[in-house]
């Protein structure tokens, strides 16, 4: 069995920063990142303050630039209950979707935002395995969370 590699990029974006330059930079900085780690997924997680919930016109620029790298957003609900805000992202570029098995939005005020939990499948599988074991979770409590990691 052939072991999986994958690319983290974490990123914070103020909420007071300017939406378009860091759209114009991320682009970059994606870009940089394909071009010398060809044929690895990459993992884009963060406190990326877009709200993807949200119909504006930078909420679209950054989701159709997110989606022409191929990526997938697996958080579809609120991250940030105040605001009921989904500002919090996981996005993976992984073409065949074999390598996430579960996501979730934890049901937890630990801060004014709630966690995320991403476990992927850490082997590579082959064309022949075409069964799909991916689970998304949209709402998972506390309690049921350690059902679910044990």
């Amino acid at each position: 069995m052939q072991t999986a590699n994958f690319g983290i990029l974490a990123i914070y974006r103020s909420p007071s920063g300017n939406i378009i330059k860091f759209i114009d930079e991320l682009n970059i900085v994606i870009s940089n990142i394909i071009k010398s780690y060809k044929n690895i997924p990459l993992i884009l997680i963060g406190d990326i303050n877009i709200n993807t919930l949200d119909t504006t016109n930078s909420t679209a620029i950054y989701l159709d630039l997110l989606t022409a790298f191929g990526f997938t957003q697996y958080i579809n609900r609120p991250t940030r209950p105040k605001s009921n805000t989904s500002i919090d992202h996981i996005l993976i570029n992984d073409y065949n979707k074999h390598y996430v098995q579960r996501t979730a939005v934890i049901d937890s005020l630990i801060t004014d935002h709630y966690p995320l939990f991403l476990k992927l499948n850490n082997r590579s599988i082959s064309k022949k395995d075409t069964k799909s074991n991916n689970i998304l979770y949209k709402y998972v409590d506390y309690n049921k969370l350690s059902l679910i990691l044990y």
